[in-house]
């Protein structure tokens, strides 16, 4: 799923260098690597690849039907205890789902990354908002942009005119505004000068509310 460890080799090879505690690295572990006696292997090939003795956040990708995810969670504890892992995170975690995750963790969920853009809200209502601001877990958004999708909505459209921005930083700074982070793609460095621009994008109330009506 992640390129057989590939990825975390380019990763690795990107930072080198580079000082470690000016980074927060998070990896995530595929259905292959969450039953019993595989997490601390598979952490040790991605630090080895990341070329660091640590990781920031280790995922959970999915509450899988098929697969033991629950096994993986006291493995990442004792990575915890150790200092290997730092904190613990899930992806695609419904409401149900966290708290039984909760249930079988000694250490709190710091994140739950899920599909959130504005113009996809199904996964994050109120009640799922609540619970992670209750249980102080950080929403984090993949697919927060849609560039095509957003920059086709005329609801976007006319907001971003309006505030001499791109669609997409507009998308971004509606996620920043309810607290959640996303995690843009960036193919290019226009695209990373376009995401970074999004600090400089205040979205009104109305707008919020015009693209809080968005479903």
């Amino acid at each position: 799923m992640y390129g057989g460890f590939y990825t975390d080799e380019i990763v690795g090879q990107a930072l080198a260098g580079t000082n470690r505690s000016d980074l927060y690295i998070a990896d995530k572990l595929w259905k292959t690597s969450v039953g019993r006696g595989l997490v601390r292997p598979t952490v040790e090939k991605m630090l080895k690849k990341l070329g660091t003795d640590y990781l920031d956040l280790l995922y959970i990708h999915a509450p899988w039907d098929d697969v033991p995810w629950r096994e993986a969670i006291t493995q990442i504890d004792e990575l915890i205890d150790e200092g290997v892992v730092r904190q613990f995170g899930v992806s695609n975690f419904g409401v149900g789902r966290m708290q039984e995750a909760l249930a079988l963790s000694k250490h709190p969920i710091a994140a739950n990354q899920v599909k959130y853009n504005v113009l996809y809200k199904d996964d994050v209502d109120q009640v799922f908002r609540d619970f992670c601001k209750e249980h102080d877990v950080q929403i984090v958004a993949y697919q927060p942009v849609k560039r095509r999708e957003a920059l086709a909505n005329e609801v976007v459209q006319n907001i971003a005119e309006a505030h001499r921005a791109t669609s997409a930083q507009v998308a971004l700074a509606w996620l920043i505004h309810m607290d959640t982070l996303p995690i843009p793609r960036a193919t290019t460095k226009a695209h990373i000068d376009e995401n970074v621009g999004t600090v400089g994008v205040n979205l009104t109330e109305a707008d919020i509310e015009a693209l809080n009506a968005i479903s």
